[in-house]
């Protein structure tokens, strides 16, 4: 196709969302809608996985140990990414400084110290803590392994799900929000239908006939994508700053961290939608040769 008629098919399509004003409006508010609550969804999910990880990364393992030595293997662990042996004096002084007002009495009263020798662990992912632990607690020099148990195994399996789960329904939630915009397009498009006939028997090519109609869609998804993405970053912005007041111990993601890929994404997942939309509703009406 030449660049000349490529140019006068755009036109061609503008100025048909310009005539046909009805139906270019409802489309538009349908795709509008459709990546709005797409976005949200997306949204959602993203800082549910963000929650999971955060609780997951502040988790530590403690390994309590039968002597009071260093032991080596358990600092060159694999999956382990910082380690911190904590003696007994060490112990002594956090519980002290964890409970003021008994302070005096652990420093002063306590002349045997009682508490055993640890290892504080942080690990590489956090998918990992389940091996880790069994590992430790093969280990002969172990004595107690304390990693908050079920807790930590259900936070593990939630994140798996979230993520797992999540992913797919996206996917879902695009195919369904697709399957809206095409035949909203379709109706729109349905209308026209006498025009692709008589293009038809002027003797246009088929896609001289159907480009316009592809190009209405690209163009209605693209203009519905910057005003999505202007709503949901909007909402987000003042979603954020109230949380950061109301919820503040909630690690929700910055607007910063999630802009360039929303507007990004946003707007490829709006063309996409215009275009395989416009495929749809043009391909009942495609001229055979």
């Amino acid at each position: 196709m030449k660049a000349s008629t490529g140019l006068k098919q755009i036109g061609k399509g503008i100025s048909n969302l310009w005539r046909h004003k009805g139906s270019t409006i409802a489309a538009f508010i349908t795709v509008t809608i459709a990546l709005i609550v797409l976005g949200f969804f997306a949204l959602t999910w993203l800082n549910l996985l963000n929650l999971t990880s955060s609780l997951l990364n502040n988790l530590e393992i403690r390994a309590f140990l039968v002597k009071n030595e260093p032991v080596g293997k358990i600092e060159t662990l694999s999956g382990v990414a910082k380690y911190t042996f904590i003696t007994p004096e060490i112990a002594m002084k956090d519980m002290a400084e964890s409970y003021p007002l008994y302070g005096d009495y652990f420093e002063s009263v306590i002349t045997d110290n009682p508490l055993q020798a640890s290892y504080a662990l942080k690990v590489e992912d956090t998918q990992l803590i389940p091996e880790i632990v069994k590992k430790l607690e093969a280990m002969p020099e172990i004595d107690e392994v304390v990693y908050g148990g079920q807790a930590t195994d259900s936070l593990v399996n939630l994140q798996r799900v979230v993520g797992g789960f999540g992913f797919l329904l996206f996917f879902i939630l695009v195919a369904a929000i697709l399957l809206v915009v095409a035949n909203t397009l379709r109706l729109s498009f349905a209308i026209r239908k006498p025009e692709i006939l008589l293009e038809k028997l002027l003797g246009a090519s088929p896609l001289y006939i159907v480009g316009p109609f592809l190009w209405e869609g690209t163009i209605l998804g693209f203009f519905s994508s910057i005003v999505a993405i202007l709503v949901i970053l909007s909402s987000y912005n003042s979603f954020t700053s109230w949380a950061a007041q109301t919820m503040p111990y909630l690690p929700f993601r910055s607007l910063a961290s999630i802009r360039f890929g929303l507007i990004t994404i946003g707007i490829v997942l709006g063309i996409l939608m215009g275009f395989i939309g416009s495929v749809w509703g043009v391909r009942r009406y495609w001229p055979k040769e």
